[in-house]
């Protein structure tokens, strides 16, 4: 009896001992996630050092991990060592026909600018995330980004009427959500439900603002943004998004966006506030700081202020230099010898 008690004591501390690690995998992915907007060349450390902690049994985390290492790269505009962690995620994943990896290699397609073999990987997504469960989360957000993304090729093929059909269909997903009509009914209580579905309309919103943008339809633009502004607000009266980076660069963005469109009608007052506004919301955001410094070098530019625009172009180089973003720190070099 002695001995059984003894065994059965292992046994339940072994599944203990699991948990713990399972969670705290967990906990290092969301860890991963966070760093990874603060300090892109800390997160890609960071995740190394993961997986070389890693129990070669741990084949699914260890396939999640290279997938974040891939999407930093993308962020990074390093679409060639991008697209060998997604191809390493893809060989490591458990799940067959991975739509989110057909995604991701999609977007490397996408960033070198071969439209058609990005569009073939979000069609391939699109059609997995439709033969899964109409109402599970993962294939709601699958289908929207899918759709977006098969959008945004059509915008930068200037097929804008096409463009805009796929961002209603990814808006109309993202509405239909029932966690979505729970937060809009939640708007007018004292806590807010589900904010990240509220976020995530948002975001389909700002989308469709930057094709109004570039279709030069300025004013259905800006009533995009405002929309997307009203729907992050209400989002960030929850404690869970509060003080999320995601969230501020997903506004912060819209702020940018309303600064080229005043920049572009001459009113530059009015480019000033969302500029001023913008940088608050990017703090935590190298990167969109980086970007935002060189819009502002673009504007300086068409208004022949060229000494103002260098000195918004040094700024975003600092920034790369000290954040290791070096692919956007030669663009910028670049546009600094013009």
């Amino acid at each position: 009896i002695n001995i059984f008690v003894l065994a059965y004591s292992f046994l339940l501390l072994g599944g203990a001992e699991a948990q713990v690690v399972a969670i705290s995998r967990s906990a290092e992915l969301d860890s991963l996630k966070s760093i990874r907007l603060k300090s892109p060349q800390r997160a890609v450390r960071y995740a190394r050092q993961v997986l070389n902690e890693l129990n070669p049994e741990q084949l699914e985390l260890e396939s999640k991990i290279l997938n974040i290492l891939g999407e930093i790269y993308v962020e990074l505009y390093l679409p060639s060592i991008a697209l060998q962690y997604f191809i390493d995620a893809g060989h490591k994943s458990k799940v067959r026909k991975n739509p989110w990896n057909k995604i991701n290699i999609g977007n490397v397609y996408f960033q070198q600018s071969q439209w058609l073999e990005a569009k073939e990987r979000y069609l391939q997504a699109l059609d997995i995330f439709r033969r899964q469960s109409g109402q599970k989360e993962n294939s709601v957000i699958g289908r929207a980004v899918a759709l977006s993304n098969l959008a945004r090729i059509e915008r930068n093929l200037k097929n804008y009427d096409d463009a805009l059909v796929y961002f209603k269909e990814a808006l109309d997903v993202k509405r239909g959500q029932a966690k979505y009509k729970a937060f809009q009914r939640s708007l007018t209580s004292e806590t807010i439900d589900y904010p990240r579905s509220g976020q995530g309309v948002a975001y389909q919103h700002s989308l469709v603002a930057e094709l109004y943008y570039a279709w030069g339809l300025k004013d259905m633009a800006l009533e995009q943004l405002s929309a997307s502004d009203s729907l992050i607000n209400y989002a960030m009266q929850s404690p869970v998004l509060m003080e999320s980076i995601a969230i501020k660069s997903a506004l912060g963005k819209n702020h940018l966006l309303r600064m080229e469109i005043f920049s572009d009608t001459d009113n530059y007052a009015g480019a000033h506030i969302e500029s001023k506004v913008a940088v608050e919301l990017f703090k935590e955001s190298p990167v969109l700081m980086a970007r935002h410094h060189d819009t502002k070098a673009n504007i300086q530019m068409k208004q022949d202020s060229l000494y103002s625009a260098l000195a918004y172009v040094d700024k975003a180089l600092k920034i790369c230099e000290l954040n290791g973003l070096s692919v956007f720190e030669l663009y910028l070099l670049e546009k600094k010898v013009e």
